[in-house]
């Protein structure tokens, strides 16, 4: 009886821990596989910056001369000043020289002038690109003939001044360096303001006045 009654002991106890058993694999849940995070995108090389185009350095004056002049024996310069960029200033002053004849009948022309204008330019280094523009002009002439005759010399002069406007276009081109070359046209007119002649001789002074061309080329140096 003993026997019997501690068997029955034995089997209680393996019933109640088999129960234990399953309520506590019922409260432990697998534990979820862990996600694996996202990998980080690999960085991008740096994209090398954008070399900067460097401004060009503004040109505020520009000497230039005019190779056809000197054929006609004038002799002057161009002086453009740019107080900002696009617009100058324009002035020309200038002498010219000349003589006909031979010793005993002789005439000599001497002219000096000067332009005052303004230049609108298409360029941003200065004096450069296209341009067109207006000026003023002024310009005083002198004739001096001289004669001999049997001996006998004789000499008149004359003074003329002139007065004008005009209107050129044209370009320009300035290097990196300074070095300038442009040319260009115009249209010119001119009016005869005074006349005045002394001697004994009346002057064979060379006069012209009304609506003249221009062409201009123009040789220097911008800085």
């Amino acid at each position: 009886m003993r026997h019997v009654l501690l068997l029955s002991v034995a089997s209680f106890g393996f019933v109640l821990f088999g129960f234990a058993g399953t309520a506590l694999a019922d409260d432990v849940k697998p534990a979820e596989p862990a996600v694996a995070a996202p990998e980080t995108a690999a960085a991008k090389p740096a994209e090398k910056p954008q070399p900067v185009e460097e401004e060009d350095e503004l040109k505020h004056i520009t000497l230039t001369a005019n190779p056809l002049s000197l054929i006609l024996t004038r002799v002057g310069v161009n002086v453009e000043y740019l107080p900002i960029k696009h617009h100058a200033i324009v002035l020309n002053p200038y002498f010219q020289s000349a003589s006909a004849g031979s010793d005993d009948n002789k005439t000599s022309y001497t002219n000096f002038g000067a332009e005052l204008g303004y230049h609108f330019y298409t360029g941003d280094r200065g004096a450069n690109g296209f341009f067109v523009g207006p000026s003023l002009l002024y310009q005083r002439s002198n004739a001096t003939s001289k004669a001999t005759v049997n001996g006998v010399s004789s000499e008149a002069s004359s003074n003329m001044d002139m007065y004008g406007v005009a209107l050129d276009l044209g370009g320009q081109h300035i290097t990196k360096g300074g070095f300038t070359i442009g040319g260009g046209i115009g249209v010119m007119y001119l009016k005869l303001a005074t006349s005045a002649s002394a001697g004994t001789q009346t002057s064979s002074t060379l006069k012209f006045e009304g609506v003249l061309p221009r062409f201009l080329l123009t040789i220097g140096y911008s800085f």
